[in-house]
């Protein structure tokens, strides 16, 4: 009985962290991967959130500062207005895990673009790299 009953919390756990894993937060540093007019990028994106408000920092893979963005969360749904200098677009993840796969366009243009972001273990950029760093 007692086998059973450990067995029981176990998987109450680990449901519990699949079904609610989602809910956590997303702040931390991603890879940036996409792409625009069959254009391949890759970069770097710094997330910070608090209380289901996101701002987006992105930078070069060298850590200059080309947009922000600032967006909310609502489920597995991450939905970002951004300004870089190709002008002010949206984007909008589906949160997977620790990816950001998402898809993006210009205002007023016809083109989406697809990107995914991958959480990685790097600190925050904007703490010790050139270019601002967005504060919520």
């Amino acid at each position: 009985l007692m086998r059973w009953l450990i067995l029981f919390w176990v998987t109450v756990a680990v449901c519990k962290a699949i079904i609610f894993g989602q809910a956590s937060s997303r702040t931390g540093s991603y890879a940036v991967e996409g792409k625009e007019e069959q254009q391949a990028y890759t970069g770097r994106a710094d997330v910070t959130e608090a209380d289901g408000v996101v701002i987006l920092d992105w930078y070069t893979d060298n850590g200059d500062h080309i947009g922000t963005g600032l967006g909310i969360r609502e489920g597995a749904v991450l939905s970002v207005v951004f300004k870089n200098a190709g002008g002010i677009g949206l984007i909008s993840y589906r949160i997977d895990g620790s990816k950001l796969i998402g898809k993006w366009m210009y205002a007023g243009s016809q083109g989406v673009f697809p990107e995914t972001l991958t959480k990685t273990d790097s600190k925050l950029h904007g703490a010790d790299k050139k270019g601002p760093k967005t504060k919520i």
